[in-house]
């Protein structure tokens, strides 16, 4: 599967899971190894962005900040957050087939 389109679908999981009591825990895991996966292509140049800093701010947040967030149970900031990297995904982040 597209990296992108892999982060956006675990992102959308993630949401849903945490909006209807499932299973985010788990949700999590699958968001942060699609970005894991994300990174990689990014750092071969597969991936490009308009903010070049973007990917690893974003990169940090979903594999270091965002299981930190929901081990704390803060699960309405988490929504917020997730809701506005689904936004900055969409606006700020392109595929580059090069």
């Amino acid at each position: 599967m597209d990296p992108l389109k892999n982060i956006i679908n675990t992102l959308e999981e993630l949401i849903l899971a945490i909006e209807t009591g499932g299973n985010y825990n788990e949700k999590q895991i699958a968001f942060s190894t699609a970005i894991e996966r994300a990174w990689e292509s990014y750092s071969k140049g597969e991936i490009d962005t308009k903010v070049k800093a973007l990917p690893r701010v974003m990169y940090i947040y979903a594999t270091k900040e965002l299981p930190e967030e929901i081990s704390n149970g803060n699960l309405k900031k988490v929504l917020v957050d997730l809701k506005q990297f689904k936004t900055t995904m969409n606006y700020v982040v392109e595929p580059s087939y090069t």
